[in-house]
């Protein structure tokens, strides 16, 4: 239809809202057969002048203009995009009962000294919304292979488990490195409390990871640190995926998520002394769910963050002191200080 290379989708969500007259008014003027040259048509309205035929230079957004209608806001088409991904797969509504139950999320769980299942109390996910596919199917074979444990390495973690397992597993729709033993069967019921699932055919990647304590589950304790440090290193993956394999990371909607803060206290966001007078009463807030969507504009890992950080302080009612940064960031730079005292760059 357009030298623009509008696809299908771009031009149906662009069509949007109008009457149908009006579309009936398109289709004609799309579907008539042109002899010779291209022909110059006027279509009532904000004046612009149409070329239809071959060759034609004339794209959905003008014919939304020349109707009257204003071409969709891409920053609303992303964020509807993003909301209908999270929506599929029981994230997008952080008072559900079924808030996180994803199918990936479902297997997570830890054991005990004895090998017993234990409930991991708050589950937390890094989220990102790519353009589908994920990688083209000629990409495929150098996709899996650049998925490397040994170098899918990004600061601050040092150590090779950010990719949570050195063979991946399907599961559902999805792609699973996962940090459990594989079963004898493709889809046995194996357990594992760390994941990255990556969906091909819809551009969508969900990592889950046990936002509190691994060695001693009961603890109400959700670790600050923890879960930025790791959500800088997934920012830093997802702008290596789109990198490497020609997407673009203006494109991208990215979020974090935690199931199960009911009854919890946030830790490791300041020095031990600190932390113990900032301490608060454990909250009554069964979710929490940040999100960035995609607005066309590039952006840093550290920018992403650090407005995410933001907001999970608020979901303690935690307020850095007057004139300060929040914890883990200085200058606008993310600075992992506390991650380093407490975790010393380990990654479960």
């Amino acid at each position: 239809m357009s030298d623009n290379g509008e696809s299908p989708e771009v031009i149906a969500r662009l069509l949007n809202g109008l009457s149908a007259e009006e579309l009936a008014r398109i289709r004609v003027l799309l579907e008539r057969p042109i002899q010779g040259s291209p022909m110059s048509v006027s279509i009532s309205g904000p004046a612009i002048g149409c070329a239809i035929g071959p060759n034609a230079a004339v794209s959905a957004r003008d014919i939304v203009t020349a109707l009257g209608g204003q071409p969709t806001d891409e920053r609303q088409l992303a964020t509807d995009r993003l909301w209908r991904a999270l929506s599929k797969r029981n994230l997008a509504d952080p008072g559900a009962v079924d808030f996180g139950q994803t199918v990936y999320a479902k297997r997570m769980q830890l054991t005990d000294a004895l090998g017993r299942p234990v409930a991991i109390r708050t589950v937390g996910f890094f989220l990102a919304q790519m353009p589908a596919p994920l990688v083209r199917e000629p990409d495929l074979n150098r996709f899996m292979a650049w998925m490397d444990v040994n170098k899918r390495i990004y600061p601050p973690i040092r150590v090779p488990y950010f990719l949570p397992g050195m063979f991946p597993q399907r599961i559902s729709k999805a792609v699973v490195w996962h940090n459990g033993n594989l079963p004898r069967f493709p889809q046995g019921n194996q357990h594992y409390f760390t994941y990255l699932a990556a969906e091909i055919d819809e551009g969508f990647i969900e990592y889950g990871f046990c936002a509190g304590a691994v060695i001693k589950p009961h603890e109400n304790g959700v670790y600050f640190s923890r879960a930025i440090a790791g959500f800088m290193c997934f920012l830093q993956f997802i702008r290596d995926l789109a990198g490497t394999f020609g997407g673009d990371a203006a494109v991208v909607s990215v979020g974090l998520a935690l199931r199960g803060t009911t009854g919890t206290v946030l830790k490791e966001f300041a020095d031990p002394n600190v932390e113990a007078m900032c301490a608060t009463s454990p909250i009554v807030k069964p979710s929490f769910l940040w999100t960035r969507p995609a607005d066309g504009a590039d952006w840093s890992p550290d920018a992403v963050a650090r407005a995410a950080s933001v907001e999970l302080l608020d979901h303690w009612s935690i307020l850095p002191p007057p004139g300060a940064e929040e914890p883990e960031f200085s200058g606008g730079k993310y600075t992992g200080r506390y991650y380093r005292y407490y975790c010393a760059g380990q990654w479960a």
